[in-house]
């Protein structure tokens, strides 16, 4: 069962370096990806699952924003 919910601690956030060091443009590309992990019906980070045709059309967009200026 998929929970309604994600649980995000702002300060944490706020205070990874690495975050931090993203413009403006990259974290709100980064949470994005965080969400259709969450969103997903298959982890992300499971190999050999496939996500949907949505999720898969939206993530090598929203990673190239993540990496356009890393």
């Amino acid at each position: 069962m998929k929970l309604p919910a994600i649980q995000f601690y702002p300060g944490d956030w706020h205070k990874d370096q690495g975050v931090q060091a993203l413009d403006l443009a990259q974290r709100g590309a980064w949470f994005e990806l965080l969400l259709m992990m969450h969103d997903s019906d298959v982890g992300v980070s499971q190999p050999g699952l496939k996500a949907g045709r949505r999720q898969s059309a939206a993530i090598p967009r929203a990673a190239a924003a993540v990496c356009l200026f890393a």
